[in-house]
């Protein structure tokens, strides 16, 4: 797991979401995912917080960058199922890296759900008239296309390790190790 840090190394990433999604100056995707824990081993006291909304199990929420292959550029895995997928990525090193940089040109993908940023693109939201314009619908097309790489990288890991897929017997501190170590 190696971040990106150099406008050279953002370049060599952005061809293959270039040839893969037609959107350039695009080197990685960014999503979250829930990875679920029994809720005898989470503390009474901080079950509500590793709760997902509207879901009754308790719960991580995993964020990973990916780039167009599929290899993993960063994830955070600290941040409990009651975290939305923008605040577990404004609360990463991630963040505040991307934050204290100046912009060179070259931008993560993300769902609707992440703030637009120099680094970040988020898919365009509907207007409230319902209408968006063609090039926007024909972004989000792309954009859609390109992000399936984490959901198969998710898909994957999940598939795995069983441990990532299915309830974890384990503290939420623990099962945040066993995340990296599966990554």
């Amino acid at each position: 797991v190696k971040y990106p840090t150099t406008t050279a190394e953002r370049a060599a990433l952005s061809a293959g979401f270039l040839q893969a999604s037609h959107l350039p100056n695009v080197y990685g995707s960014v999503d979250g995912t829930i990875i679920k824990l029994q809720t005898v081993f989470s503390p009474a006291r901080l079950r509500h917080v590793f709760r997902p909304r509207m879901r009754k199990e308790v719960a991580l929420n995993v964020i990973i960058v990916c780039d167009a292959r599929g290899k993993v550029l960063y994830f955070d895995a600290s941040s409990p199922g009651s975290y939305h997928d923008s605040r577990v990525l404004q609360e990463s090193d991630l963040w505040t890296f991307e934050e204290g940089r100046q912009p060179d040109g070259y931008a993560l993908i993300g769902d609707k759900a992440f703030p637009c940023k120099h680094w970040l693109m988020p898919a365009h939201k509907n207007p409230a008239t319902g209408n968006m314009t063609r090039d926007k619908t024909n972004f989000n097309k792309w954009q859609c296309k390109a992000r399936t790489v984490n959901e198969n990288v998710m898909r994957r890991l999940k598939a795995a390790f069983p441990i990532l897929g299915r309830i974890a017997r384990i503290t939420p501190e623990t099962l945040s190790k066993v995340v990296a170590t599966c990554i």
